[in-house]
């Protein structure tokens, strides 16, 4: 998670989300994938207010929810303004 440092250092703040054996995570990633409610999700689970501009999501473990996986794609697709990698995949998204 190499680019994980790198992106770490040039945001304000790191919301990190460990999916293995995270119930809460695969529920979370089982309905629909609507963008601010999944964030929402995050900020609970990581105890981080994400803040789309400056904050690094990192997804350690994702491939625990295959759902998340699909999620991660859409959130490249569809948000501009969030960054985030995970341990299998590295997107980055956003201004930096």
């Amino acid at each position: 998670m190499a680019y994980a440092r790198i992106w770490k250092k040039n945001m304000k703040k790191c919301a990190y989300i460990n999916f293995d054996e995270n119930t809460r995570m695969i529920e979370l990633f089982s309905g629909d994938f609507d963008i601010e409610r999944i964030i929402q999700g995050l900020k609970i689970e990581s105890g981080v207010n994400i803040e789309p501009e400056n904050t690094l999501i990192i997804f350690d473990e994702v491939q625990e929810t295959p759902k998340a996986l699909t999620a991660l794609k859409y959130f490249y697709e569809k948000s501009k303004s969030i960054s985030y990698c995970s341990n299998r995949f590295t997107f980055r998204s956003g201004n930096a």
